[in-house]
């Protein structure tokens, strides 16, 4: 799975970036997209909001978006009681340890961090968390745009398979 933020557009919200919440879901392209007052029980939105108050400032290479993405994930498939582990656990990241190590470093600094209770949730195909913070600079490399460009490719490749 592909690690990463996603610029969108609403008409009532304007531009903002948004990170997955549920990997068995696929962005919609096209689809209308609905805030939700709340998708998370709220120890996960407390630990989203304490990672987005001390991390989401930092964010500005594929690295730490994809690290970003993947404590987002952690957060919300585990207890914070039983400690965020990458390693361990309902959801575990493998094969990019550059990312997992930045990652699991974000998740051991929220112990102390501030929570920012700005969260917004959006659902449709893909239901999606941001934060009214200042925007982020995203990379713009080639690389990232081909990936992305290939992903929703696969998903509409699916989808006339299905039809």
């Amino acid at each position: 799975v592909r690690a990463g933020a996603f610029r969108m557009t609403s008409g009532e919200t304007g531009d903002f970036v948004a990170w997955c919440i549920d990997l068995a879901q696929h962005l919609g392209s096209g689809r209308p997209y609905q805030e939700a007052p709340s998708l998370l029980s709220q120890a996960a939105q407390t630990g989203l909001g304490r990672l987005f108050g001390s991390v989401y400032h930092q964010i500005d290479t594929g690295l730490e978006a994809a690290a970003f993405q993947l404590a987002i994930w952690e957060i919300i498939d585990e207890d914070a009681a039983n400690d965020y582990d990458l390693a361990a656990g309902d959801f575990s990241a493998s094969r990019n340890s550059g990312a997992i190590g930045l990652a699991q470093t974000y998740l051991d600094g929220l112990l102390g961090a501030e929570d920012h209770a700005g969260l917004r949730f959006f659902e449709s195909g893909q239901d999606l968390v941001t934060a009214d913070l200042a925007p982020v600079p995203l990379p713009a490399s080639g690389a990232l745009i081909v990936v992305g460009l290939g992903g929703l490719a696969l998903v509409r490749r699916r989808r006339r398979r299905q039809a």
